[in-house]
């Protein structure tokens, strides 16, 4: 497997560009370093097998003796993911840092009880709600949802659109629903919010830049 040469300018740049970045951020401990090392090694593997599996599945595979050039989609993706694989790194290291194993077991089941509590208490409310409400509420989409399609599934279930502002107002009230934002609604899913929480840790935000920067690499272009 060859790497052409702008795709290596490109991998070369994006880590070099962040290695950069948190050279100059003091808050970036020196024992980080070595993560993003193994992710500039792990985005070429990435890159590597995604080129491998893209030949497999054109159904002719190369001559053992034949060179097979890396694509640039193949680097890019190679790239993003170790750039994210790298952010989740970052926050099991500061979940971690500065306690002792028992400590960090004493954390987890804290964090799992308090999740199991709050799937409790959802399920809970949901019981206090009638079937056809049950129901509307499952229909409801899993992404975030306007109010406007929220109403738009009111006539399936014999409901009113007022009926139906009313039931997302008081839903909310209860905590099954959220408003991400003015006009959108989502459901409240406590396994799903305990997801990558990265915003204000070290290194986080140059990261980010950096994948932000990384533009389609067709044709050579590094960022």
């Amino acid at each position: 497997m060859s790497v052409p040469g702008a795709l290596q300018e490109a991998h070369t740049r994006a880590f070099r560009s962040l290695t950069k970045k948190w050279g100059e951020d003091g808050s970036v401990p020196r024992s980080m370093q070595a993560s993003l090392t193994r992710a500039g090694l792990q985005a070429v593997k990435i890159a590597v097998v995604l080129r491998g599996v893209r030949l497999a599945d054109s159904g002719v595979p190369p001559a053992s003796t034949q060179s097979i050039e890396l694509g640039a989609e193949d680097m890019e993706a190679g790239i993003r993911l170790s750039l994210t694989y790298l952010l989740h790194a970052i926050e099991v290291g500061a979940r971690l840092q500065g306690d002792d194993g028992p400590q960090d077991t004493c954390l987890q089941e804290k964090a799992l009880q308090e999740k199991a509590g709050s799937q409790a208490k959802l399920n809970e409310r949901k019981r206090d709600l009638t079937e056809r409400q049950r129901e509307y509420l499952e229909a409801l989409p899993e992404e975030p949802f306007s109010t406007a399609e929220a109403k738009d599934l009111a006539s399936g279930f014999g409901a009113s659109k007022r009926g139906v502002q009313r039931w997302l107002k008081s839903w909310r009230k209860a905590g099954l629903l959220r408003k991400p934002k003015r006009g959108m609604w989502a459901k409240r899913r406590p396994e799903r919010e305990d997801s990558l929480r990265t915003e204000g840790l070290p290194g986080v935000e140059s990261v980010i830049s950096v994948i932000d920067g990384i533009p389609a690499l067709a044709g050579g272009r590094a960022p």
